[in-house]
């Protein structure tokens, strides 16, 4: 996953979540919160995603694998140059196979349901931080 860093506490990771489902948004940023990530940026689509991980750098991003930026690029994929060292997370809605789950691993560093998120959080910001 991403580059290497030093080891980073969950208060002082910088979290971005895009995705075009308002209140999966403020589910994750509660979610987030509980396991203690305080700074959690949300973007709606990915042209909003884009510019808030340009300003804020976030170490990792949890990006819904269906959005595209207006020149029709994955938003994952407009992600990995400009953020080289965060993790990227790749999220469907339910499990779309193995054959989609290693298309997107090639540049994802995982693929999470949004179902199972809120199980998964607390281990994904602990794999970010180091």
């Amino acid at each position: 996953m991403g580059a290497s860093r030093s080891f980073l506490e969950p208060e002082r990771m910088k979290l971005l979540v895009i995705d075009p489902a308002r209140a999966f948004l403020e589910a994750v940023k509660n979610c987030a919160a509980d396991a203690g990530c305080r700074s959690v940026i949300t973007a709606g689509n990915a042209e909003e995603g884009l510019r808030a991980a340009s300003a804020m750098r976030p170490e990792i991003v949890l990006a819904d694998h269906d959005l595209r930026t207006a020149e029709g690029k994955s938003v994952i994929h407009a992600l990995r140059p400009l953020l080289p060292g965060a993790v990227l997370v790749c999220l469907s809605l339910d499990d779309e196979g193995e054959m989609s789950r290693a298309r997107w691993r090639t540049i994802a560093d995982i693929c999470v349901e949004k179902p199972r998120l809120a199980e998964t959080l607390p281990a994904l910001l602990e794999a970010a931080a180091h």
